[in-house]
């Protein structure tokens, strides 16, 4: 048990390593391939300094070259990733998990949101930036899978609470209609000054990756959430009320909890609330 683990943590560790390379290479317009190199001095990194996480400290946080600082970018994206990976897993387990190819497919697929959603928080926290070619693929890719998911393997699909075809349909439709079309409505208010278009597309995959109505969970934490820390610069000075907070980084977060405890946020409000 604890070797899978192990095996989890190194292969998010290695993810969270490309993931790097895609959040500052596409900021940068540069094509993911080729090999990895200093930005200052532009020398290519040896293979045994790109060990995820290990290497950085090895070099004490400089190039080996130029000594020049690295990015605390790099290991804090690798080690994240690979908790959030063996998190998943562990969350996965939890429930039943059972390994076999259907049950490895859904994992993997629940890997790649987490990574696309370490993307999105990445580049929006750091740049402001949501990617469309990261996020408009990967509402593709989330779509054809549930889809294939809910229509051939409804046990695995109902982790997600989806029963079929049909019932997914219903769940993603109204879920990205009600997030994407909420963030849409803003952004023509606005003439985009509120909300970006990348916003928009986030909305469109925080509904097909939590369907409805766990999207109503996450769009009540990234707000509150985003309200929260909002009032905490403020009153700490380091924004006014007019500045703007990077909104991408609380939607990410937010849609990643909802993923995972979502469920029970709605059965406690609907004991306390409604019953």
């Amino acid at each position: 048990m604890w070797l899978t683990y192990i095996v989890t943590f190194i292969f998010g560790a290695c993810i969270g390593s490309f993931l790097n390379v895609v959040i500052i290479r596409w900021r940068e317009g540069r094509k993911l391939c080729g090999r990895s190199s200093c930005p200052h001095c532009q020398k290519n990194i040896n293979v045994l300094d790109m060990i995820p996480i290990v290497s950085f400290f090895l070099l004490r946080g400089r190039c080996r070259h130029c000594d020049k600082k690295i990015s605390w970018q790099y290991p804090l994206v690798e080690f994240w990733t690979a908790v959030l990976f063996t998190f998943a897993y562990y969350s996965l387990a939890q429930a039943g998990f059972a390994i076999n190819f259907i049950s490895l497919i859904f994992l993997l697929k629940v890997f790649f949101i987490t990574a696309v959603l370490i993307v999105v928080f990445v580049s929006d926290l750091r740049y402001s930036l949501i990617y469309d070619k990261v996020i408009i693929p990967a509402c593709v890719v989330v779509f054809v899978l549930d889809l294939i998911f809910a229509t051939f393997f409804v046990p695995a699909a109902q982790t997600f609470f989806l029963a079929g075809t049909i019932m997914y349909l219903k769940s993603a439709i109204m879920a990205v209609a009600i997030c994407a079309g909420f963030f849409l409505i803003q952004y023509w208010l606005s003439n985009g000054k509120w909300i970006g278009a990348g916003d928009i597309w986030l909305g469109v995959f925080m509904g097909l990756v939590l369907g409805f109505p766990n999207i109503i969970v996450a769009m009540f934490l990234a707000y509150v959430g985003g309200a929260i820390v909002s009032l905490i610069l403020i009153a700490l000075k380091q924004k006014t009320i007019k500045g703007q907070v990077p909104f991408g980084v609380f939607l990410t977060a937010a849609t990643f909890a909802a993923a995972h405890w979502g469920h029970i946020v709605l059965n406690w409000y609907l004991n306390k609330f409604i019953n």
